[in-house]
């Protein structure tokens, strides 16, 4: 998947958290696809203790709840060897 945008930013948890949500809905209103980098656990998605959004999920599971929500879907992709998860609008 040539061309993607990784979201980096340092900052105060509620900077970083407010600049990842500007992030997603660009990525949505754009229609682009998206690589998921972290494991699909539970820890990942809904996880424990801090840094955890106000529904009781990890900023993760609120990226991937949006993307969900827009109307995108999960498949797998293999490029050069590596089989990759993609949550794309079709």
């Amino acid at each position: 998947m040539r061309g993607y945008k990784v979201f980096q930013m340092t900052g105060t948890l509620d900077q970083v958290a407010e600049a990842n949500a500007a992030w997603v809905q660009e990525v949505i209103v754009n229609g682009e696809p998206v690589i998921v980098a972290s494991d699909l656990t539970y820890a990942n998605v809904v996880g424990s203790g801090t840094g955890l959004l106000e529904e009781g999920v990890t900023s993760f599971g609120g990226e991937l709840g949006s993307f969900i929500e827009a109307g995108y879907e999960m498949v797998t992709v293999e490029e050069a060897g590596e089989v990759l998860l993609v949550l794309a609008l079709f």
